[in-house]
């Protein structure tokens, strides 16, 4: 199916009629971004790209999709009826990120986005994959903002919390995004460096995969990274940040004990029922949404 490249004008008419269109993909080397109206669908699955195979499976591949070039992100429309980020969560890798996204997801109050591509692929645009330096300007500012409150958008009344959590490799550009959202809560689950590595040699991220090269020079301007060498880049950048910008927390406060501590961390003060169906997820797998299994506490 041919989708749709529409103008700049024609994009805000339909970004003004349709309050679930968001940005799902950039395709950096044609700069264009891919829009689709995701309606009110609530994203539970604990992953972005999840959540939108789940709504184009609902909509029978009828979804309401288009692109337009990347500099539409230059508009100031994005500001309206957008929530502004509550929190960022950066993580190693296995610490239970996806466990705590699902965790928030299950209230109807909170928008999560998990690892969604346009804001990893928004990298690869600004910096050529990685082959130009990072360049922290105003219009490169200004179009993450506006990227990131196009994905926030407040699609149904019940949402008032936007968090967003990040693929790893982000914590590369922490200084960047605390300075376009300076003041916004972040933290950063953490593990002893030797688990993160065990764990990624049974099952390498996908952003590590030998097809994703051009995200791995991103971190560390190698296509073919050690793994070992990730994790130290990683670790390093982290430990770079004061805690009052950055609040370190271990994986093992992922926890139903923990949830509350981090909840505090991110100024989010959860009514007694609330809570309680927060911590009801950690009574399942996170990285099963269908034939959830049980696991161990």
């Amino acid at each position: 199916m041919k989708i749709e490249h529409l103008s700049t004008s024609s994009f805000l008419t339909e970004y003004h009629n349709r309050a679930g269109l968001i940005p799902v993909n950039i395709q950096p080397a044609a700069g264009m971004i891919t829009w689709m109206d995701v309606e009110k669908y609530h994203f539970f699955e604990g992953f972005f790209q999840r959540s939108i195979n789940t709504f184009q499976a609902i909509k029978r591949g009828e979804a309401i999709t288009f692109t337009t070039d990347f500099d539409v992100l230059d508009s100031d429309i994005f500001e309206n009826g957008a929530l502004h980020p509550d929190g960022f969560i950066f993580h190693a890798g296995r610490c239970r990120s996806t466990l705590l996204v699902k965790a928030l997801a299950r209230l109807q109050q909170h928008l999560v986005l998990s690892e969604p591509a346009p804001l990893n692929q928004f990298w690869q645009v600004i910096t050529d994959n990685g082959t130009k330096p990072l360049v922290q300007n105003t219009s490169n500012q200004n179009r993450y903002r506006n990227l990131l409150l196009a994905m926030g958008r407040r699609r149904s009344e019940a949402e008032t919390h936007f968090f967003i959590k990040l693929t790893s490799f982000n914590i590369r550009f922490f200084g960047f995004i605390n300075a376009v959202f300076p003041g916004t809560p972040a933290i950063v689950l953490m593990r002893d460096a030797d688990a993160i590595i065990t764990s990624f040699e049974k099952k390498v991220p996908e952003w590590l995969v030998p097809d994703n090269h051009d995200v791995s020079k991103l971190l560390l301007g190698n296509a073919c990274p050690d793994l070992k060498e990730v994790v130290k880049t990683f670790l390093d950048e982290a430990a770079s940040h004061p805690p009052e910008q950055l609040k370190h927390f271990n994986y093992d406060n992922v926890s139903p004990e923990g949830l509350e501590l981090i909840l505090k961390h991110l100024n989010i003060n959860a009514a007694e029922k609330q809570l309680d169906l927060m911590k009801r997820e950690f009574l399942f797998d996170s990285k099963t949404d269908v034939n959830r299994q049980r696991r161990i506490i």
